[in-house]
């Protein structure tokens, strides 16, 4: 249904019709928690990308379409595995990637294919704040680093993300083999001053005959 060119018309059907409360029960949650329109605004903005993409007869994968549908109750879940059993960030998107994904497979079965680079790109949204050296670098080398960043572009509008660390990682993808500016960031470590401890002096004592 999200992959004929009308991604965005079919959502909004779906949703007058009331059905993404029993195809994508936990997003519907999540949409209906909001304050604002920006958690809708996230989800539509990906399908009028979506769509874009068909027009321009350009690949598209039901992959990147779950995750967008699935980040919203999977940040809430991992936030509350942080807070209460004291999981790092990315621990605590890994379980909350697979619980989200096993209870979303009742009412939609998504095969593994899909599955388990779907949570790969949920995962990997924290190493975006890493900008500097050999990590940005290993970021950009990953397979699934496009649709990671697409995701991570679109958490823009959330709130999630600055704009100018979006903007950071599209300008870095332009330059010569992505290492001028990346280079910079570990020049910037290397040149800062180091502490030094002053080197001891040994008093030699003389031998009085």
């Amino acid at each position: 249904m999200f992959q004929a060119g009308y991604a965005l018309r079919t959502w909004k059907e779906l949703s007058r019709f009331g059905l993404i409360d029993h195809l994508f029960p936990m997003t519907a949650q999540w949409l209906a928690a909001a304050t604002d329109n920006s958690r809708a605004e996230f989800i539509e903005s990906a399908l009028n990308n979506t769509d874009k993409r068909v027009a321009q007869d350009k690949p598209v994968t039901p992959m990147f379409m779950f995750g967008v549908l699935l980040w919203g109750p999977v940040r809430e879940r991992a936030n509350y595995l942080i807070k209460h059993e004291q999981m790092s960030d990315i621990q605590a998107l890994v379980a909350a990637a697979g619980e989200m994904s096993a209870a979303q497979n009742l009412r939609i079965a998504v095969p593994k294919r899909f599955s388990f680079p779907m949570r790969e790109i949920l995962q990997m949204q924290p190493r975006f704040e890493r900008r500097k050296g050999k990590r940005a670098q290993s970021l950009i080398a990953h397979r699934r680093f496009r649709a990671a960043y697409d995701l991570m572009l679109l958490r823009v509008i959330l709130g999630e993300v600055d704009q100018s660390e979006a903007d950071w990682w599209t300008e870095v993808q332009e330059l010569p083999e992505n290492q001028k500016l990346l280079q910079s960031g570990e020049s910037h470590q290397r040149d800062r001053p180091r502490n030094k401890r002053p080197r001891s002096r040994i008093r030699k004592n003389k031998k009085t005959n």
